[in-house]
């Protein structure tokens, strides 16, 4: 059988664009690689002719008897060369060889004929066939066995095309193919599902094997100048390197290309991702990396979503009347709303210093060590104290132990929830910022309500506001649609149980004469 055209071994257009871009480097190695059977000394030999002008030379060398039988009659410019299986015999070969302008093709590569090999392939075309399941800048490691290092493959080596052969669909009996979602996510990770794929069926024409000769899957690396540092530097220092398209065509990208096509069909596809160990490891990886990204998806969600509630419950927490404090045994502080750091001042029995909370006295110290020991002890439980704050003034102190995450209480350090009580003294009222926030009032119907909520009646908000009574009935009938409620009454209920904010110029101190609640109508 003669030398087979690359055209027929590669109807696919991606391929042939490879082998025009790998005729348009600088010469170099050309190495086919692939495990037994699997046809690269067939595209050895037809990248060669590809290449080779017209009338050009070419030596072929082996140490294997009728070793390219299966390839005569051979062109008559090609000569077959028997080589002696030993170092010494291949170097002299190979010197013989580059004597004239002729292009070389070595096959097997081997231990004996590698380095000679390569080093000529640092000035002139050399074609060589590589026995390995590896492929692309991987081949460098079985070469590296052979005695070549990694230098020297990436300044002579221009390109690896690792191929397996893959039986063909019969174009007679092909018929469109059923898949599961669950298949094509497994089958085709991270690409989109291709609109066709055809199934082998079976017909007179292929004997019933639903196939009908053999088609190439193909994995090109191109070794270009601009690249060479790189991936020399990527293989002295063993890390992994991602080539740019035009550089490389992976194997499953090839694969999926020729299911698209039609021309193998979903058996084979099948088949081949199970068994092939190129094709299974680039799937695998594919998948992999799949399942990460949408693990990755799921954690920023969680993330995210932590935080926002982390932003919630610290907001809620600063406008709590309580002072919150999160802290470990040792009194180091995880967490202190602003209440807790306003009370938690060097004048009261307990303040904070460097983030911990520290007693003013021995016997504070003594009585807050004791109650987060309580706290976070192996039966936890809650201890009360009444301590002094911000001039003598009396609060209770709660120390409890925080509730843990159930599954995650061993391994994770328990902490103590400390809650510094009010004084008993009346609050002032929400400010007016704080209102508008709460229910999207505008600044009017907040004063409104706060002058409400002191005691004001309807009668005197209007003087006080300078506005007319129908006025400040229109605004009590806003502010009850706003905040859910049917009579003032519970207006002002709500309103009052409400926590103070910061500062504002709208505040209304809540400490007036007790008129009671004026009524809606009163005037």
């Amino acid at each position: 059988m003669p030398i087979i055209p690359f055209t027929d071994l590669h109807p696919n257009g991606t391929l042939k664009d490879a082998a025009d871009r790998l005729a348009s480097l600088a010469p170099g190695l050309v190495l086919t690689a692939g495990q037994s059977v699997s046809g690269k000394v067939t595209l050895l030999l037809a990248l060669t002719s590809r290449m080779a002008a017209q009338a050009h030379p070419v030596v072929l060398l082996t140490d294997q008897l009728d070793h390219f039988e299966p390839f005569r009659p051979l062109p008559a410019n090609w000569t077959e060369v028997h080589v002696q299986p030993n170092a010494t015999a291949w170097q002299r070969a190979v010197h013989a060889a580059t004597a004239d302008d002729a292009l070389i093709v070595v096959s097997p590569l081997n231990r004996a004929n590698a380095p000679a090999v390569v080093s000529a392939a640092r000035s002139r075309w050399v074609f060589a066939a590589l026995d390995t399941l590896l492929a692309g800048l991987d081949a460098s490691y079985p070469l590296r066995e052979m005695g070549v290092g990694y230098d020297a493959f990436a300044e002579s080596v221009r390109c690896v095309w690792s191929q397996s052969l893959v039986p063909a669909l019969c174009g007679h009996c092909a018929a469109n193919a059923e898949i599961s979602r669950a298949e094509i996510e497994l089958l085709f990770p991270a690409s989109a599902k291709p609109l066709s794929i055809k199934q082998e069926a079976g017909c007179a024409e292929c004997d019933g094997r639903g196939t009908k000769g053999h088609v190439s899957i193909a994995d090109v690396t191109l070794v270009t100048d601009d690249a060479r540092p790189v991936i020399k530097g990527a293989l002295v220092q063993g890390v992994n390197l991602a080539l740019d398209p035009a550089q490389h065509i992976a194997a499953l990208d090839q694969a999926r290309e020729l299911v698209e096509q039609g021309v193998i069909g979903l058996d084979t596809y099948r088949s081949a991702i199970q068994r092939n160990p190129l094709l299974r490891t680039r799937n695998a990886l594919a998948l992999v990396k799949v399942q990460a990204e949408k693990l990755n998806d799921v954690f920023d969600t969680l993330v995210a979503s932590l935080w926002l509630d982390i932003g919630v419950l610290t907001a809620v927490a600063d406008r709590t009347a309580a002072g919150i404090v999160v802290a470990e045994e040792d009194r180091r502080i995880h967490f202190a709303n602003a209440r807790a750091r306003q009370a938690l001042v060097a004048q009261s029995d307990l303040s904070i210093e460097d983030d911990r909370i520290v007693g003013r006295t021995a016997r504070v110290r003594r009585s807050l060590s004791e109650a987060l020991g309580k706290a976070v002890g192996r039966e936890p439980a809650a201890t009360r104290l009444t301590l002094e704050f911000e001039g003598a003034a009396k609060r209770d102190v709660f120390v409890t132990p925080l509730p843990t995450v159930r599954g995650f209480a061993q391994p994770m350090r328990r902490l103590a929830l400390i809650v510094v009580g009010g004084t008993g003294e009346p609050e002032s009222l929400p400010s007016g910022q704080d209102l508008r926030q709460y229910f999207d009032l505008t600044p009017a119907e907040s004063k409104v309500a706060l002058l409400l909520c002191a005691g004001h009646a309807p009668k005197a908000v209007a003087r006080e506001l300078q506005v007319t009574l129908p006025t400040v009935r229109s605004h009590v009938r806003a502010l009850l649609e706003k905040t859910g409620t049917s009579r003032q009454t519970q207006l002002i209920q709500l309103l009052s149980s409400l926590p103070r904010g910061g500062p504002d110029e709208a505040r209304v101190d809540a400490r007036v004469p007790d008129r009671g609640h004026p009524s809606f109508d009163e005037t």
